[in-house]
């Protein structure tokens, strides 16, 4: 990493990638204030915070900077979402997420949890899960390839991949309704 965090075009990733071409950028960090550089921990919309039993210091002072008046609110929860072996807890960091969201456990699925469904119950699934305003907004400005899943930024994108195809049947489709945007 302290290549990476030196590479000016890292940086970039986070800014304009993230920002302005509506990319998604992981990062594994073993230390959440590695560097001098803040950019890239200051534009992270997602960071996923693991127990580091020798060094606590990095949570406590992300307490500190989200929630200065409320002294060990960020550190119970953290302890609650890493009490688990390989526990953790996601911090939503994007302005629109209510507050009541901004700290969450238990949302990544292990592998233990994934199930192979037909077509038909995943379409149930989904018209029946309980969805906010907000995320179905969001959600269905998202294009997506119907059978894979691969999330493109332009319908053109999509169209491409489309015609090259995905390993499985060539249909596209909006993921919340379900209308095919092109079916080849």
């Amino acid at each position: 990493m302290s290549t990476s965090a030196k590479d000016s075009r890292i940086n970039d990733l986070f800014t304009e990638g993230i920002h302005h071409r509506n990319l998604s950028v992981a990062v594994l960090n073993q230390n959440l204030y590695f560097g001098k550089d803040p950019t890239q921990r200051l534009n992270c919309h997602y960071p996923v915070l693991f127990n580091n039993t020798i060094d606590r210091q990095p949570i406590m002072t992300l307490n500190r900077q989200m929630y200065p008046s409320r002294a060990d609110f960020f550190i119970r929860e953290f302890e609650d979402g890493t009490k688990k072996p390989f526990g953790y807890l996601l911090v939503d960091l994007k302005s629109r997420t209510p507050e009541s969201s901004r700290l969450r456990t238990e949302v990544l699925h292990n592998e233990d949890d994934i199930s192979v469904s037909s077509e038909e119950d995943s379409t149930d699934r989904t018209k029946n899960s309980p969805i906010s305003s907000e995320d179905s907004e969001t959600q269905e400005d998202l294009i997506t390839c119907r059978d894979c899943g691969v999330v493109f930024a332009h319908i053109h994108g999509l169209e491409a991949y489309s015609q090259q195809g995905c390993g499985k049947k060539n249909v596209i489709a909006l993921p919340m309704t379900g209308k095919d945007v092109v079916d080849n």
